[in-house]
């Protein structure tokens, strides 16, 4: 059965639209208001912290566990619930990379620009604001939702709640950024806290502007970019130029190294992360080819037999697994306590464990000639 869609309504209908008391968090959360105020009060203990390498960049990652991860999910799935305006396109349900990308393909001139360190530049004292003035809550309401939304005074790195409760609290940036662009006569898109503007022409005091706005909003800004669509400009990860949108160079690496991987080991582990790997690369680039596309004929064919490749190592790594139910012992072992090697009765003993195992089993015994 598919998953129902959520239902959408603005931000006026929302229920945490001017909440005035805390104890009307418990039917939404669906958790009582002793556990809200204990989670609240221990916040600190309830997320586990790592760091990891995520897209070539050491990610310091915070995730919530436990009652705090439910709490989290749920918060996330009422605030999905929200419309989003329609220059945003992650997160939100429907949209791909592939179609934030597809938007500039008709301009002359693509701007891109990101918001350093997104999630953790996002403090309390932001999401505070949000529920006070935006969402006009009591300021108890306010105060005891953003201790369950944060941590270390900012929003984790690794909550499933960070992506939609981000973009909710810059929703006033990235509108004031939209109207800009809209003075401009430019498209605008946003992908997380990638922001790409494109038009005819981009002039230089639009960019200041849009600078402007970020650093107003206590965020900064980095990889600053204009460049001619002739020069083919990478977008959420897929190649936009005068030909149209093909994956970018990123992707062939990956599928490079992958297929070497294939080629130079026999590791059934190894080779089965690289055939995984290729099948996530392959998958994402079908769905820029149209079904009628030579391309994605051959992509086809590609995912076919890595599928194929996949059954094969499982089906061989299912077969290889020893046999340890029953114990293999031989003549000269005299590691027993109660038999040496020079032992007749022991001797005798093992032959007959010998015998019986090969009843059992019907292969010969390690050993053995």
């Amino acid at each position: 059965m598919p998953r129902p869609k959520p239902e959408l309504y603005p931000l006026q209908k929302s229920p945490f639209w001017r909440m005035g008391r805390q104890r009307d968090l418990s039917p939404l959360l669906q958790i009582g208001m002793k556990e809200i105020r204990w989670l609240a009060a221990n916040r600190e203990q309830q997320y586990w912290r790592r760091e990891r390498e995520i897209g070539g960049k050491q990610r310091k990652i915070v995730c919530p566990f436990g009652a705090m991860r439910r709490v989290h999910e749920r918060l996330q799935g009422l605030l999905n619930r929200i419309m989003q305006p329609r220059y945003l396109h992650s997160p939100r349900r429907g949209r791909t990379a592939l179609g934030n990308a597809a938007v500039h393909r008709n301009a002359a001139v693509i701007g891109k620009l990101d918001i350093r360190q997104f999630y953790p530049s996002t403090t309390d004292e932001h999401v505070f604001r949000f529920f006070y003035h935006r969402m006009s809550m009591r300021d108890d309401v306010a105060g005891l939702l953003v201790k369950l939304c944060t941590v270390d005074g900012r929003l984790a790195f690794g909550s499933p709640l960070s992506p939609i409760l981000c973009s909710l609290v810059h929703r006033d940036l990235f509108d004031q950024i939209e109207q800009i662009c809209l003075s401009g006569f430019l498209n605008m898109s946003l992908w997380v806290d990638d922001i790409t503007v494109s038009g005819d022409m981009i002039p230089t005091r639009l960019i200041w502007a849009i600078k402007h706005a970020i650093h107003a909003k206590g965020l900064r800004y980095h990889k600053v970019r204009v460049t001619s669509l002739r020069h083919g400009p990478v977008i959420t990860g897929h190649h936009v130029s005068l030909r149209g949108i093909v994956p970018a160079n990123k992707h062939h690496i990956k599928v490079r190294d992958a297929l070497a991987v294939l080629d130079h080991t026999s590791d059934r582990k190894l080779r089965l992360e690289s055939i995984q790997s290729l099948i996530g690369q392959t998958n994402h680039a079908r769905l820029i080819y149209p079904p009628e596309h030579p391309v994605r004929a051959r992509l086809n064919r590609r995912r076919d037999w890595l599928h194929q490749e996949r059954r094969s190592l499982e089906q061989e790594s299912f077969k290889s697994k020893p046999n340890t139910s029953i114990p293999v012992l031989s003549p000269g072992d005299v590691s027993l306590p109660w038999a040496s090697e020079e032992s007749s009765t022991h001797t005798r003993f093992i032959e007959q464990l010998q015998n019986d195992q090969r009843a059992l089993t019907g292969f010969a015994i390690p050993g053995e000639r």
